[in-house]
């Protein structure tokens, strides 16, 4: 399955089959693209509509997505955001991404930031 350039695995088992699929329904929500219908989560995810349905309902009912009554669209609801919030208070992220330090000290000149 195919994401707008990002490759969703396939999964090993049905058990995970469904949660990769909602995942994907999620990912589908871009900057910018603050709606989407089922049949737009559908043609980007690239699953049936039936199965799109089928989740939309799911992610709604756990509180993942928001649905607008007139245009029967969904967005992403604020419970979306402990994600971020949950990454944030983790395991710190710079030392695994930034590059080691040097050994020796910098030269007199030489200025180093860390942010």
């Amino acid at each position: 399955m195919e994401l707008e350039g990002l490759v969703v695995r396939q999964s090993f088992n049905d058990q995970n089959r469904s949660l990769e699929r909602g995942v994907a329904i999620l990912r589908a929500f871009r900057p910018g693209v603050s709606e989407l219908g089922n049949a737009e989560i559908a043609e980007r995810t690239g699953l049936a509509k039936a199965t799109v349905s089928r989740l939309t309902q799911t992610l709604l009912g756990v509180g993942m997505l928001e649905r607008h009554p007139s245009r029967r669209s969904y967005r992403p609801a604020p419970a979306v955001l402990s994600f971020p919030h949950a990454l944030r208070l983790g395991p710190p992220l710079l030392p695994a991404l930034a590059p080691p330090m040097p050994q020796e000290p910098p030269r007199p000149a030489a200025h180093v930031l860390v942010a």
